[in-house]
């Protein structure tokens, strides 16, 4: 368990907490532990989008990279405000038998297609960047490296608690989405494309993607065959846009 007030600062992680992480994190500035976990980044936008929000309570899947290695939990966030000011209590439970995840990006493998979870999904977005060959070419596979995880980062950032990211290979990524609106899911990458590239354009970088999208309702291996077929589709009328 570990307990942060409305600006990350952990006040309170219990002795199994400490174990795990190898430290305690009372104490320490949020800016030195993000430097020490990169994945507790997510930990906190999810503590904003709890306390930003009506409810009181979340719960999530999550994934922790350590010294140990990637581990998955489920956590469950409950806000509380005392004497006006408002604190989150995690209460996190290590699931043991999850599917593994990219350790450069922190989404899961594709091997997660193959699960029993991907029946819980009604959309599939098939995701290719577009600008990072020329961003790893100009600046070297460990800045492209760092461009993969902070596209990551910020597009499960706008993701919600339900949707899935995987790693599919390389500069593709599939998401699953269990919304049964194909108009909406249109809409919302569109708004998650604008938002990706006004966040790179931000950090003096031309990055965007191309995407297709697809139903789930005859398997995983059909939608990826239409939604990848789809993406090329869009990234052909992209670049004679261009």
């Amino acid at each position: 368990m570990i307990i942060r007030d409305n600006k990350g600062n952990a006040i309170y992680n219990n002795e199994q907490h400490i174990n795990y992480l190898n430290m305690d994190l009372v104490n320490v500035s949020v800016e030195e532990v993000c430097r020490v976990f990169p994945d507790y980044r997510t930990c906190l936008a999810l503590d904003q989008e709890l306390l930003n929000g009506n409810s009181c309570f979340i719960m999530s899947n999550e994934t922790v990279e350590t010294e140990n290695g990637t581990s998955f939990f489920h956590t469950y966030r409950q806000k509380l405000t005392h004497f006006g000011q408002d604190f989150v209590i995690c209460s996190v439970y290590k699931d043991e038998n999850r599917i593994s995840v990219d350790k450069l990006t922190g989404c899961f493998n594709k091997e997660y297609l193959e699960s029993n979870e991907v029946k819980d999904h009604q959309k599939m977005v098939f995701v290719d960047l577009d600008g990072f060959k020329p961003i790893n070419d100009h600046y070297g596979h460990n800045k492209g490296d760092e461009v993969l995880r902070e596209f990551a980062f910020k597009m499960k950032s706008m993701l919600r608690e339900s949707d899935i990211m995987i790693r599919f290979g390389g500069d593709e990524f599939i998401l699953l989405f269990d919304s049964q609106l194909m108009d909406a899911v249109l809409k919302r990458m569109n708004k998650i494309r604008k938002n990706i590239e006004q966040h790179f354009a931000d950090l003096n970088l031309q990055l965007s993607f191309s995407y297709g999208v697809s139903t789930l309702e005859n398997g995983y291996k059909q939608a990826l065959e239409m939604a990848d077929k789809k993406m090329y589709q869009q990234k052909s009328e992209r670049k004679q846009i261009a």
